[in-house]
């Protein structure tokens, strides 16, 4: 008897930040050689196929054997490798290729200006010179925070963000 990965099975998942987490991930059951033998319990387990430890990433939903999987967050970026342990009749078990979630900031969030309470000064030649930059946020703000601000200039003009 042989079993194989169903040749549906999907090896990388991508997500952003802030997705949904219902359904992220759906399995096409394995194959086997016998017809009869089919899949009594599917469970998430380490990309060395050892039971899955630490914080659960992932969970399944419905009845055993699971072919759907929920991610119990996307609230920051987060890349999870993972394969799938299918447990057929008499004990014989299965280890799936390796799959993979990636969660990420996306390139097309809000970011939005607010005046800030306590706004960062940056000088720029000397210390009178130097522009007031507002505070910045977004809606994905934990997981995708404002990591830089960029202001350009050309000649004698300077491009500011709104609010600057």
């Amino acid at each position: 008897m042989t079993y194989a990965d169903h040749s549906s099975f999907v090896t990388s998942v991508a997500k952003s930040v802030g997705a949904s987490t219902s359904s992220a991930y759906t399995l096409q059951q394995p194959t086997s050689t016998l017809s009869y033998c089919t899949p009594q319990s599917t469970e998430i387990v380490q990309t060395d196929g050892s039971a899955w430890s630490g914080d659960a990433k992932l969970t399944g939903t419905g009845s055993q054997p699971y072919t759907v999987f929920n991610l119990v967050s996307t609230t920051s970026q987060e890349t999870i490798n993972f394969k799938l342990k299918t447990t057929f009749p008499g004990s014989f078990t299965h280890i799936s290729a390796q799959a993979t979630i990636t969660i990420s900031c996306g390139s097309s969030y809000d970011i939005s200006s607010a005046t800030a309470t306590t706004p960062q000064y940056v000088t720029h030649g000397d210390s009178s010179v130097g522009f007031t930059l507002p505070a910045y946020s977004s809606a994905q703000q934990t997981g995708c925070p404002v990591n830089s601000i960029e202001i350009s200039g050309l000649g004698t003009s300077v491009t500011t963000p709104s609010g600057v």
